[in-house]
């Protein structure tokens, strides 16, 4: 009766959960003062928008940005509208995970580079949990 209702548990949050590791992943250096802006993407059913990173050098302040947009086609609009920012700055560590509630459509990246060329770069975008 145990492994029946662990197996239940199991299979519902097997299904209820939601999580995707997006193809936006880069461990390009980039320069002082650079912008590296991602992709847009969908969020889906996600919750929350998860930015992993680990880099040589800091950002500049707040430029770590989860830019979120609320219009209809921002998929596939040439520049899409992005209404919302939720704003970090990247202190230089062994890696940090930055993390926004998902409100609107779709989302994209970007990194503004501090004052020092990076050595490296490595960013990693997720998606997850159900809203």
């Amino acid at each position: 009766m145990k492994a029946l209702i662990i197996a239940a548990l199991l299979l519902m949050w097997g299904t209820v959960g939601y999580s995707a590791v997006l193809p936006e992943r880069t461990t390009t250096a980039i320069n002082s003062g650079i912008t590296f802006t991602s992709d847009t993407y969908e969020i889906g059913k996600a919750d929350a928008i998860i930015v992993m990173m680990s880099a040589s050098h800091d950002s500049a302040t707040d430029g770590v940005k989860i830019d979120q947009s609320y219009d209809v086609d921002c998929v596939s609009a040439t520049s899409p509208t992005f209404q919302y920012s939720s704003l970090f700055t990247y202190s230089a560590t062994a890696g940090q995970t930055f993390v926004a509630r998902a409100v609107g459509k779709c989302f994209r990246i970007r990194y503004v580079n501090g004052g020092t060329n990076q050595t490296t770069f490595d960013f990693t975008t997720n998606l997850w949990g159900v809203r």
